[in-house]
């Protein structure tokens, strides 16, 4: 396969995983009625682990599990994963989810920065063009007028950043070791680092509602979206890093409009409307420069 193919199916896999990522929000915004943020978290990853550990042991794939190898990137990967979830939960309590997911979509704006940071990686002019363009189309959606920059939307924006982060995590895991041992330890680790949280308010009383055929639903669609959220981005990477791909996590805002519109009967006015259009421009724009630069042959 050549790198034009190879990248190319790395954007498949990208719109696969934000598609993912839209349905996380839209169940968790759902479950909120039945949960209160620590529970359906913790749930959530209780799901996930389970579904995605009985899918290794079929395919027996979990004799792979042990050692665990470069264990403070799962740890630093779930504690940002996790607080991205807390704060993209909470968000969307005080706004919609269209709002919610985009500000969660503001990750690909500082990835470069981080991979510069932390890897001293070299950022290409395309991407940065690409970023800048979709970021346009962002503010379009929230509408700064209309308050963004009150104090949820700062918490709203640390998803963003903890995104950032995760991602950056997760490419370089994908380099070093089998993506499906990979993302069992995320799982697993996202459970243990909720546990404490869920504790704490179950003591108080602040679990939600008993666990009825709805909620369960609910838990399952959650989990199975975690999977292929996961999944789906990791093999994306070995097509290209986190800042080459993460453009495309823009699609995750066109298809949390369509499930505001749908589902919520919100409507997104004009403006938001062009944003979402200049976001998936930002997307397609990254693929053009990118074949533009390359050498012909």
């Amino acid at each position: 396969m050549d790198k034009k193919e190879s990248f190319e199916l790395g954007i498949v896999f990208m719109i696969i995983s934000a598609t993912a990522l839209a349905f996380t929000g839209f169940l968790g915004q759902l479950g909120m009625k039945d949960f209160y943020i620590p529970a359906m978290i913790f749930w959530r990853f209780i799901a996930a682990f389970i579904l995605y550990g009985v899918y290794l042991a079929i395919r027996r794939e979990l004799k792979h599990l042990w050692p665990v190898r470069h264990l403070w990137i799962h740890l630093a990967r779930a504690f940002f994963i996790l607080t991205a979830q807390y704060t993209f939960y909470y968000y969307i309590q005080k706004t919609n989810l269209l709002n919610a997911v985009v500000l969660l979509n503001t990750g690909p704006l500082f990835i470069p920065l981080v991979e510069w940071g932390l890897l001293r990686n070299k950022i290409g002019k395309s991407t940065w063009i690409s970023i800048g363009v979709a970021f346009v189309g962002v503010l379009c959606v929230l509408q700064p007028h209309t308050g963004i920059f009150s104090y949820s939307s700062f918490i709203g924006l640390s998803a963003g950043v903890c995104q950032a982060f995760s991602q950056v995590l997760l490419g370089r895991n994908v380099t070093k070791e089998k993506e499906t041992t990979s993302i069992l330890y995320l799982f697993f680790f996202c459970l243990l680092f909720s546990t404490g949280p869920y504790i704490y308010f179950h003591k108080l009383g602040l679990v939600g509602n008993h666990l009825g055929w709805t909620p369960l639903w609910l838990v399952l669609g959650l989990g199975v979206a975690s999977i292929f959220n996961q999944t789906t981005r990791a093999m994306a990477y070995k097509h290209g890093g986190p800042s080459k791909l993460s453009p495309f996590l823009y699609f995750s805002v066109l298809v949390a409009g369509i499930l505001d519109w749908v589902v919520f009967h919100i409507t997104p006015n004009l403006l938001a409307g062009f944003g979402a259009g200049v976001i998936i421009v930002g997307g397609v724009l990254k693929v053009i420069l990118r074949y533009k630069a390359q050498p012909k042959v």
